[in-house]
């Protein structure tokens, strides 16, 4: 408890500190999170307009990693502020003090360590995921949890730890329809984490099978592996197709129609909101691809200013020049 709040204080400093414009390049590493964090609460709020819960525990985990690599990127920041040093000072002893009261195990073998596992370890591997069928892992991924669990108490013999030494992580995706020509095998893509936006670069793909009326694709990556390690799924956005066009924000689209393709955007024209119709070309949990439609009096262009909560106004409405 004491390690927790050394912790917050030196995050509380660290905050009070920037706003006063000491730090350079603090505020470089909070604009970054900064996009990063209203990507997920983008993604929060259109999951509670729609009225859907089930994905906030994996939102709240991307936040968490969000925030946990801007602390890490902000000790490295000198402020020279005495307090501060002194913080990180206590928080070094305190550290140290929890390492000489623990019992210390030494690794032949290079990894990294992690106390969390779910008893599949032997069963889903790099090994087993060029042979499983789609079926089998379809399976397996319905009953597991994205964040692999931490054991609340354990037993004399039981294992409490395990040793990460790949170097790569192995991801299986199963995909609907005929997607194979998308895939060749050995060639490279960058995945998506969808609750947070952030890459994975470089997955290579390494199986591809075509299974009934799904396409099972195996990549294997060396990027973001420490970050995969404590999890057995993850909600990933892969990209089979592009389209060009202008870009808006999803929730700024009104009823969208997927079957005819089309949805409404309120624009701003000469301070007046004015409902216009777009065909949709494409779109994605975030932002759509969309067309104007000939036959609408209004039709937005790249400089057009759009209401992006279209919900809380009506049509018609004066808003300001």
């Amino acid at each position: 408890a004491e390690w927790y709040k050394c912790e917050k204080d030196i995050v509380d400093l660290q905050n009070q500190l920037m706003k006063q414009g000491q730090g350079p390049g603090a505020r470089a590493i909070y604009e970054e999170s900064a996009e990063s964090l209203a990507s997920v609460v983008s993604l929060i709020r259109k999951d509670l307009a729609d009225g859907s819960l089930e994905r906030l525990l994996a939102y709240q985990m991307s936040l968490d990693m969000i925030l946990e690599q801007r602390t890490a990127k902000l000790m490295t920041v000198d402020f020279k502020d005495t307090r501060l040093n002194q913080l990180k000072q206590t928080r070094e002893a305190l550290q140290e003090s929890l390492g000489l009261q623990a019992a210390t195990l030494i690794s032949q073998q290079p990894g990294l360590v992690s106390y969390k596992f779910d008893g599949l370890e032997e069963t889903l591997n790099a090994a087993s995921l060029q042979t499983l069928s789609a079926a089998q892992i379809q399976q397996h991924l319905d009953q597991s949890q994205g964040l692999l669990p931490s054991l609340a108490a354990v037993q004399r013999d039981q294992p409490v730890l395990r040793l990460f030494a790949n170097l790569h992580q192995t991801l299986a995706l199963v995909l609907d329809g005929n997607q194979v020509a998308s895939f060749p095998l050995d060639s490279s893509h960058t995945l998506t984490i969808t609750d947070s936006g952030l890459p994975i670069e470089a997955c290579r793909v390494v199986r591809l099978e075509k299974e009934g009326d799904q396409t099972l694709v195996v990549f294997q990556t060396g990027h973001r592996t420490e970050w995969l390690a404590d999890r057995r799924t993850v909600d990933l956005t892969v990209t089979l197709s592009r389209a060009t066009g202008l870009k808006v924000p999803y929730e700024a689209l009104i009823e969208p129609d997927h079957e005819r393709q089309e949805a409404g955007l309120m624009l701003v024209v000469e301070g007046f909101t004015r409902l216009s119709r777009v065909s949709i070309k494409a779109t994605d949990r975030v932002s759509a691809i969309v067309e104007p439609l000939a036959s609408q009096a209004y039709q937005p262009t790249v400089s057009t200013i759009l209401v992006v909560n279209p919900k809380t106004i009506e049509e018609g409405e004066f808003i300001g020049n």
